[in-house]
C-alpha cells in the first residue's frame, strides 16, 4: 500500500475508501528502514508548497511513526465549497509537522461534506492546534472544523480566505 520515491524520501499512502495515492513527507528513520522493500510508483499529490514566507522543512524530530485520520467538514452556507488548494499541519506538545496537501480523486471539500485523509509522519505528541492553508480561486471556503483521530477538535465555523490560519484544540 505504500511505495517509497524520490530525492525526499516520501511516502504514497492510498486514502481511506478510494484508490487514490498521496505523496508526503516522512521520518528519515522510517523511510530508511523500508526503502528496500518498497516499489517506486508515481504520486498523482501536488507537490508539497509551504504558505508564503514560510520554509517547508520538518520540525519533528521524533524517532516514532504516527498515523493521523484528519477529516476536514466544509459548512453547508450557499457557496462554502472551493475547489482551492488546502494544507494543513499539526502542532503537537513535542513537535510540528511538514505541510500535508489534501487532495485525493474525489471532488474534495463540497457544500456539507466531510473529506478524511490518512497521513504518516512522526509523532508530534498530543495535538495542540491545526494550522491550515488556503489558496483558493475563489475568494473565500467556509472551514466548519478538522478533526484528527476521532478525538483532538478544532472548530473554525467561518469563512476562510486565502491565506493562512491556526486552529486551537476545542
Amino acid at each position: 500500500m505504500s511505495s517509497l520515491h524520490g530525492p525526499r524520501s516520501r511516502v504514497a499512502l492510498g486514502i481511506l475508501g478510494t484508490t487514490a495515492l498521496l505523496a508526503f513527507a516522512t521520518v528519515p528513520a522510517f523511510a530508511a528502514e523500508h526503502r528496500d522493500a518498497a516499489a517506486a510508483k508515481p504520486s498523482h499529490a501536488k507537490p508539497s508548497r509551504p504558505p508564503a514566507g514560510r520554509r517547508h522543512r520538518a520540525i519533528a524530530h521524533s524517532s516514532s511513526v504516527a498515523f493521523y485520520n484528519i477529516s476536514v467538514h466544509t459548512g453547508t452556507p450557499w457557496g462554502a465549497g472551493t475547489d482551492g488548494d488546502v494544507w494543513v499541519r499539526l502542532v503537537g506538545d513535542q513537535a510540528t509537522t511538514d505541510w500535508f496537501y489534501l487532495d485525493d480523486s474525489n471532488d474534495n471539500f463540497e457544500r456539507g461534506q466531510t473529506d478524511i485523509f490518512r497521513v504518516v509522519t512522526s509523532d508530534v505528541g498530543s495535538l495542540r492546534r491545526a494550522e491550515v492553508r488556503f489558496d483558493g480561486a475563489e475568494l473565500s471556503w467556509y472551514l466548519a472544523d478538522i478533526s484528527v483521530n476521532g478525538s483532538y477538535f478544532f472548530p473554525r465555523n467561518d469563512w476562510m480566505r486565502a491565506g493562512f490560519t491556526s486552529l486551537p484544540l476545542a
